[in-house]
């Protein structure tokens, strides 16, 4: 399939349009391969959501009565759930600094009210999750061309990794037990070079597709 190149995005536009392969491929190149990332990569936010809004029906609410061991198991797993969230989100200073004032903005609206900051932390956990979602379902593709591996990405900033074909020297497939029931994969990719911007592709749709595509055109590209 050969790309087509149209026009750029306008800057008013280019927030929340999708990156079109005009900006993304480069005049010549063909696309062997294109997916998005399976869908049960959407599976961690789908369970840190739920188990903010467990967390916080708990807080309001008090513990389900009638449940007994199974609601201290769920709520003991909700609150591993979150605490691994922030122990594995890397927060920069704008971030929290855009943390910080949201806080202050809803203290502010609920003057202080418990329930109300509880409705403003929960819509904005569903808020999280939705925006996971529409990034991953308009914004996300993985490409193997007839020069590059890619990866894009979207949405309030974009950002494209590649790997041109030439550089890529060791390559390894691998699939959880999750991976063979749902039929995803994860791919290294090992390079010349000791920087990379693209090392390993997780959620990967039909892996074995896309390992022996950048088998035959690596192959193709040292011969």
């Amino acid at each position: 399939m050969l790309t087509s190149h149209g026009g750029r995005r306008s800057s008013l536009t280019a927030l929340i349009y999708p990156l079109p392969e005009s900006e993304i491929l480069v005049p010549g190149e063909k696309v062997y391969y294109r997916e998005r990332a399976h869908w049960t990569s959407l599976f961690p936010y789908l369970a840190e959501t739920v188990s903010i809004l467990i967390l916080l029906m708990v807080g309001l609410e008090g513990m389900p009565r009638g449940w007994g061991f199974t609601a201290g198991v769920v709520v003991f797993g909700s609150l591993v759930v979150v605490v691994r969230l922030f122990q594995t989100r890397e927060w920069n200073w704008t971030e929290g600094i855009l943390l910080g004032c949201t806080a202050l903005i809803a203290f502010g609206m609920t003057s202080g009210s418990i329930g109300g900051i509880a409705v403003l932390v929960g819509l904005g956990a569903l808020i999280r999750l939705v925006a996971h979602y529409l990034r991953w379902a308009f914004y996300e593709d993985r490409y193997i061309t007839n020069r590059r591996i890619l990866e894009t990405t979207g949405f309030f900033g974009s950002r494209i990794s590649s790997m041109p074909l030439g550089r890529v020297t060791d390559i390894s497939l691998t699939r959880s037990v999750f991976g063979e029931v749902f039929d995803f994969g994860t791919l290294r990719v090992e390079s010349a070079g000791q920087d990379q911007a693209l090392g390993t592709i997780s959620y990967l749709v039909e892996p074995e597709v896309f390992h022996e595509t950048i088998v035959l055109l690596s192959t193709e590209t040292h011969a």
